[in-house]
């Protein structure tokens, strides 16, 4: 009687333990990187350097007046860019932090974020919020220049911020 209460204790262990483990390997295997974003004081000055390195218009350029940016994509067949500028200064918009005095880069633009593509925004969201290691910075919303996709954007003390796109 014990070995079989033993082996059922066992069974119910090793199950949910494989359970958790489909979950986890579910949920981290749906991330993909979709495109790396550049905050840009002028998207067509951006993307002279980035035609140099074979990179070619994906779309033409998209307003997102809900934002206040407005958006260029761009690939080189490997990897996309998303170029994003204001739309107009005297609004504020996603990007403002980056021009500020306080935190003024040389040049024309700077990459801020990387965008992974996953299945279930709502359930990555979640699993990244656990424990506060990734606070979110906007909540989830549609994307004008992605097709009206889900999109949210989450910030995480080591890695810097980061966009989830719902496939």
């Amino acid at each position: 009687m014990a070995k079989k209460a033993a082996k059922r204790k066992y069974v119910k262990l090793y199950l949910r333990f494989f359970k958790d483990c489909i979950i986890k390997d579910e949920f981290i295997h749906s991330y993909k990187i979709h495109h790396i974003g550049y905050a840009v004081k002028e998207i067509e000055k951006a993307f002279t350097p980035f035609n140099l390195l074979n990179y070619k218009m994906e779309s033409s350029i998209i307003e997102d007046p809900v934002r206040n940016i407005k958006i260029l994509f761009i690939c080189n067949c490997k990897t996309r860019i998303e170029l994003i500028q204001v739309l107009d200064d005297n609004k504020k918009s996603p990007i403002d932090f980056l021009f500020k005095k306080s935190f003024s880069f040389p040049g024309n633009g700077i990459p801020y974020h990387i965008c992974y593509s996953v299945n279930n925004i709502d359930r990555a969201i979640e699993n990244l919020n656990k424990n506060e290691r990734f606070i979110i910075l906007q909540p989830k919303s549609k994307a004008p220049a992605l097709k009206e996709r889900n999109v949210a954007f989450l910030l995480q003390k080591d890695i810097g911020i980061i966009e989830l796109l719902e496939k």
